[in-house]
């Protein structure tokens, strides 16, 4: 270079192992007296990083000629021995943006995958069941002390929501008692809506709490022998609890004990308690 700087020229000219004439790094736009030999380790023009202005000047003919007006200065960069050409740095560049590119999109890809699992099982559920149970039913008060042990079967449709512990649970229920000197039976159909409140303990079983009222039908006199085959309406109401045990995963399978209260219009209350194994679809 001229007016006081390095040339290019005597540098080269000094060095110990004499410059291939076939090897130099042009400068678009430059004389040939600003070519660079491509392996001589001196500061070269980066042209790709810089940034350039170009001013247009009209040329006689209607021709334009652009020229380089502004660009930046980079030292150039070694790697073993003092050496790394363009191709090497271009190809690092490119491997550091692919790897770069393929890490986001495979983050991208995994948070979509764990946002679309909660929403495609939220598809699938379905909150409605239906199902049956049936077990013993003991007879307790005034109903205890004229009749025996009997049964208690039942028809349950019910609505669990996905992320609540509460479930409401409808029943048809029917239960029936012998006389403890025999010679006949009374029964007790009932028809009760329920809450269910599960307990998750982190075990094998789920236990939950169950309560409820709704409308009984008990006989209109519970003496022993003489059960009237009139049934009156009463108010009645439940509670009690039971376990879940998780023996599918395409039905619910339960044990459940609830006791029975019955204000009876004629006076008194008929109770019991029915023991029951179930399950819901």
């Amino acid at each position: 270079m001229r007016g006081g700087g390095w040339s290019h020229e005597k540098r080269f000219s000094e060095g110990p192992a004499p410059v291939s004439t076939s090897r130099y790094v042009t400068i678009a736009g430059a004389s040939s007296a600003h070519k660079v030999p491509a392996n001589v380790s001196a500061p070269v023009l980066d042209l790709s990083a810089g940034e350039l202005g170009r001013r247009r000047t009209a040329q006689p003919g209607g021709r334009k000629r652009e020229r380089l007006t502004k660009f930046q200065l980079l030292p150039r960069r070694t790697g073993i021995n003092g050496r790394c050409s363009t191709r090497q740095v271009q190809i690092l560049t490119t491997n550091i943006g692919a790897t770069v590119k393929n890490t986001i999109l495979s983050m991208i890809a995994v948070l979509g995958l764990a946002a679309a699992a909660p929403a495609a099982q939220a598809q699938g559920y379905n909150p409605f069941q239906i199902g049956a149970s049936g077990g013993v039913a003991f007879p307790t008060g005034d109903l205890g002390t004229t009749t025996n042990t009997g049964y208690n079967i039942a028809v349950v449709v019910g609505y669990k929501p996905q992320l609540l512990p509460v479930s409401v649970r409808a029943e048809a229920a029917y239960n029936q008692f012998g006389f403890n000197g025999g010679g006949g039976s009374i029964n007790i159909p009932s028809f009760t809506g329920n809450l269910v409140y599960e307990l998750p303990l982190g075990v094998g079983f789920t236990p939950y709490a169950i309560g409820g009222a709704g409308l009984y039908r008990p006989p209109t006199t519970l003496l022993n022998g003489l059960g009237s085959n009139n049934a009156e309406n009463d108010f009645g109401w439940n509670i009690g609890g039971g376990i879940k045990l998780p023996l599918s995963t395409s039905f619910e399978t339960f044990i459940e004990a609830r006791y029975n209260s019955v204000n009876r219009s004629g006076g008194g209350t008929a109770s019991f308690v029915p023991v029951t194994v179930g399950i819901l679809f």
